[in-house]
């Protein structure tokens, strides 16, 4: 039974990932991105293609440097069996980027640089009734950052062009599940609430990439990406022992092994044969049944020695889907200073229904983007896009998490993109 309530720890990780994006991906990086919806494998979108299609990069005619910030807007609730409706309270917060693209004179190479926030959000559900018959707290928080350098080519006539990225990945986190409860009825029936913080590591990822413009208005692209490990060790834990006789114990050294950030491979088509309009669409696959199949929260070296345990482990099925993504944008050329984008798109959520937990309600599925973009100068333009993401609703019964049967969770989302181009 304890180690069945310390597995609730991953699932309640992989929660704090996500706040719009397709699983724990942001589903598009920079606000040129995010207006077409994420639908720019075959389109130039800007310096922030070094983490969509490195090969857009071959675009860039001229130096320029993107400052994107994200701010963004939540509201969630929770609702089970033990008690009245939680409704968090509506909070704020942002995630920022900077990506760089340098074209090499006269040799068709261009290079780039981004630093960037992959995914990070932090939820805290105070008061919540317990099966115990006391309130506590859940909460979560996480931050993902990538630090990132491409290569791109294009070839002299124009047509073809390909890129390659590769990334430094740094993630750390934080946990809470149920930390001021404990019980022990002395029939087997144990829960410990938990606490783990300082969880931290770096991996690596990469890119490829290619466009081709098969005629003057119609171009195709693909792009893959390798999964990469969310690394997350040399933390510690607090597990409250009491109800057993040996207080609050803390572990120092806690570590969560065999999350991942997923694959993905995307085609893409963006077509310019209307009078100032392009149209782009692309799908993409996430394979998260293969990043995300089941994980372990290993715990040891226990301050007290009078602990239950000195070490725990437990492995915890995650069980994700793969995730098939659709996206659709638009882009309309005002005059030759200022453009319009409209966007779609939508990517089913990975997570079956007996995962799901309050933290994550559930994952985002469908967004609505629109954006503007203004030239304030030859080499200074904003750009600005809206992004909402519809009202949803899950009822689920996860056997693994202490809410008891069709729990309910509500998710609803608003975000902004602001970026500032200069060009050098």
């Amino acid at each position: 039974m304890i180690k069945i309530l310390i597995g609730t720890f991953i699932a309640l990780l992989l929660s704090s990932l996500t706040y719009a994006g397709n699983g724990i991906n942001d589903f598009a990086y920079g606000a040129i991105s995010a207006g077409l919806g994420g639908a720019d494998i075959a389109i130039n979108s800007g310096a922030f293609a070094l983490n969509i299609n490195p090969a857009a990069l071959a675009y860039t005619d001229k130096t320029k440097t993107e400052f994107n910030v994200q701010p963004f807007y939540y509201f969630n609730s929770h609702d089970d069996q033990y008690g009245p409706r939680e409704d968090l309270d509506p909070q704020a917060s942002a995630v920022f980027g900077v990506a760089h693209a340098h074209p090499l004179k006269d040799s068709g190479f261009t290079l780039g640089l981004g630093l960037f926030a992959q995914g990070g959000v932090g939820f805290t559900y105070k008061d919540i009734n317990t099966a115990f018959g006391n309130e506590d707290t859940v909460s979560s928080s996480f931050g993902s950052f990538k630090l990132q350098s491409a290569l791109a080519w294009e070839s002299l006539d124009g047509r073809l062009r390909l890129g390659g990225a590769f990334g430094f990945l740094y993630s750390e986190a934080a946990q809470e599940l149920f930390p001021d409860t404990s019980v022990d009825d002395g029939n087997g029936n144990v829960f410990y609430g938990i606490k783990v913080d300082g969880v931290s590591g770096e991996s690596f990822s990469s890119r490829i990439g290619f466009q081709y413009d098969i005629d003057p208005v119609l171009t195709v692209g693909a792009s893959y990406a390798t999964d990469s490990e969310i690394k997350l060790e040399d933390g510690y834990a607090v597990l409250d022992q009491s109800a057993s006789g040996f207080g609050k114990v803390r572990y120092n050294n806690a570590s969560i092994k065999g999350l991942n950030i997923a694959s993905d491979f995307g085609v893409g088509l963006a077509y310019r044969g209307f009078d100032k309009w392009t149209v782009s669409a692309d799908y993409k696959i996430v394979m998260w049944s293969k990043a995300m199949k089941s994980s372990v929260l290993n715990l040891s070296e226990p301050v007290s020695p009078a602990a239950t345990d000195s070490e725990l482990s437990y492995k915890s099925v995650l069980d994700w889907r793969d995730q098939k993504v659709i996206a659709i944008g638009a882009q309309y050329r005002i005059n030759d200073f200022s453009n319009l984008y409209l966007g779609y798109n939508y990517g089913r959520n990975p997570l079956p229904e007996s995962r799901t937990d309050p933290l994550l309600a559930v994952t985002a599925e469908e967004h609505f983007t629109i954006g503007y973009s203004n030239k304030i100068t030859q080499d200074i333009e904003v750009v600005g896009t809206y992004i909402y993401q519809p009202p949803v609703k899950v009822v689920y019964t996860n056997e693994s998490l202490p809410y008891g049967e069709n729990a309910e969770n509500r998710w609803e989302v608003m975000v902004a993109q602001l970026m500032l181009v200069y060009r050098w």
